[in-house]
């Protein structure tokens, strides 16, 4: 149905509208890919999801148990 999947690029700004008159729950799941060579960087602002560094220095591989490699055929 449309709107069962909606893909952005992130960089692109989008938004929904409220949901306070809206008689169901809102359900959303959000998913980020990356690819194997990607970095753990800092950044001034707070981002989406925040994420602590836990174990992981500015240049590690994101080895850490939060980002599950996903398998492709």
């Amino acid at each position: 149905m449309p709107g069962d999947l909606v893909a952005f690029h992130f960089r692109t700004l989008h938004s929904a509208p409220s949901t306070t008159d809206y008689a169901n729950r809102r359900r959303v799941v959000s998913f980020r890919y990356v690819d194997s060579d990607a970095v753990w960087s800092t950044r001034p602002w707070k981002t989406s999801p925040p994420l602590e560094p836990n174990d992981l220095k500015p240049g590690d591989l994101l080895t850490d148990d939060r980002f599950p490699l996903i398998q492709t055929i």
